[in-house]
């Protein structure tokens, strides 16, 4: 009778004791994305059809345009870091969003569709390669006892 395999892979709880600080650095890490989903899904269509005079038929139309720009930016993310390296695409999508977020939020608010859309893909695209690095960032800042926490909490 063969003995039994040793696990290599620590049991959740006392990998989570082991590594809080981990953790909590991944679940700040997940502060952007939430921030920007929230952005883009339930402010700025309320912002265009509310604030900026436009028919909701037609905010609704640009921002359906971007979440589908979404779906296909969040991959490109998670291919660039592993081409150039997480790090460096995290903090270049934080600051370029960082230093984009009020222009773009000026060109929304022109009302006109065409602008619109055009500051809120600005948006969409920062957004979307963060979540696509910061997803592997997150698996790969834990030990393997808890790299599904990692991915969990930023998704």
């Amino acid at each position: 009778m063969a003995a039994p395999q040793q696990q290599t892979a620590l049991r959740p709880h006392r990998a989570c004791r082991q590594s809080w600080r981990r953790l909590l650095a991944v679940s700040a890490m997940s502060t952007f994305p939430a921030a920007s989903f929230y952005l883009v899904g339930a402010t700025l269509p309320a912002y265009l059809s509310d604030l900026s005079a436009m028919a909701p038929r037609v905010a609704l139309g640009v921002h359906f345009a971007n979440l589908v720009v979404l779906c296909g930016v969040i991959p490109l993310g998670g291919w660039l870091a592993d081409a150039v390296g997480r790090t460096s695409v995290l903090v270049t999508c934080c600051a370029a969003t960082a230093a984009l977020a009020y222009p773009v939020w000026l060109l929304v608010g022109v009302g006109l569709p065409a602008v619109a859309w055009l500051g809120q893909l600005l948006l969409v695209v920062g957004f979307g390669i963060y979540q696509g690095a910061a997803v592997e960032s997150g698996v790969m800042a834990l030990p393997k006892g808890v790299s599904c926490a990692g991915r969990a909490c930023l998704t």
